[in-house]
């Protein structure tokens, strides 16, 4: 468990719940680590306002279950530094991204591949 202020994914049938569930979603898969918890403050800011309201951000512990479908998929595959975040339209994985990012940059991936 991450412990996050950000919603927590806790199995892989809330885990396809929500990509079923949701037009517009991110998922950030990682640790409770330096590259990772700037993702996850950035993402408890975005959450709160209204130009985000339609993109339900989420956190998935990487090393869980939970995260299995994240970890495996081919966007994904040569990925190597954590936090991995996996941006969903319509419920298929259209971007996915490694490593520390800037809100900035969190926020010209959600622009560009879910508004």
């Amino acid at each position: 468990m991450l412990g996050t202020n950000v919603t927590e994914i806790k199995s892989p049938a809330e885990f396809e719940e929500y990509v079923a569930n949701n037009d517009s979603l991110v998922i950030c898969a990682g640790r409770l680590g330096p590259m990772c918890i700037p993702v996850y403050i950035a993402m408890e800011q975005m959450e709160k306002e209204e130009k985000y309201k339609n993109v339900k951000l989420l956190t998935v512990d990487f090393d869980t279950a939970s995260a299995i479908a994240i970890r495996t998929n081919e966007k994904c595959r040569r990925f190597m530094g954590l936090p991995f975040t996996a941006y969903y339209k319509s419920g298929k994985m259209v971007h996915a991204t490694s490593s520390i990012q800037s809100r900035m940059q969190l926020e010209k991936n959600i622009e560009e591949q879910l508004l």
